[in-house]
């Protein structure tokens, strides 16, 4: 029987309140002190790979993201390149807490190309969804932001938050999310430090690979 998505309670410690994963539908567990605590993993357990047992699909194993890998950020505008300058607030949002998406190279064969190519497929998907809503379908796709996973996983502000890198291979083997993370002992993470951590990660993400998709009208 395939490993079952863990759930939120997995990552429970030390009784510390966490956001899980971002995902179709968000799910918390409640508060347990004043104190949060953002979620952390391990990489301990033995790999299970994808394959179909009894007609169920076992869930894609995690794999650590290597110090010298490349991490892409998709850049959309808007909101997020006004006069192609990155907007930290929405660059990465974290929306509730929730983790964000990036791309990891390594798992792609055509590197950065192969970044450009999800883009433009995800600006497609976009611009549909704004048309079934009636809107004028004017997201654009308009290149990547790339950064090393070993500096992101070094940064921590002087309270010791920062970001934990997390391989989530469900949605496709190059798919990974940014966290946010604490140090055991740091105290209750704030708006600012929040904040903080939305700008350093611009500040990090200073490779800007941009891009024009084949066909705007999609």
């Amino acid at each position: 029987m395939g490993r079952p998505r863990l759930s939120c309670a997995h990552y429970m410690r030390r009784g510390e309140a966490v956001a899980c994963a971002r995902s179709r539908r968000p799910q918390f567990v409640p508060f347990l002190t004043s104190t949060v605590r953002w979620r952390s993993y391990s990489f301990h357990h033995p790999p299970t790979p994808s394959s179909a047992l009894n007609g169920r699909t076992m869930q894609a194993a995690r794999e650590e993201v290597s110090t010298d890998d490349l991490l892409s950020r998709h850049i959309f505008d808007p909101p997020m390149f006004p006069g192609r300058t990155l907007v930290a607030k929405f660059f990465f949002e974290f929306p509730q807490n929730q983790c964000e998406s990036v791309v990891w190279q390594r798992k792609l064969s055509d590197a950065i190309d192969g970044v450009h190519r999800l883009g433009c497929e995800h600006q497609a998907k976009l611009r549909q969804r704004q048309t079934a809503e009636g809107k004028v379908p004017t997201k654009k796709y308009v290149g990547a932001a790339t950064a090393r996973c070993g500096e992101i996983n070094a940064y921590r502000n002087p309270q010791g938050h920062g970001i934990k890198v997390v391989h989530e291979p469900d949605e496709g083997a190059h798919h990974v999310e940014l966290c946010y993370d604490s140090d055991a002992s740091a105290p209750a993470m704030t708006r600012s430090d929040k904040n903080e951590i939305k700008f350093k990660l611009v500040q990090l993400f200073a490779s800007l690979s941009l891009h024009d998709c084949p066909n705007h009208d999609l």
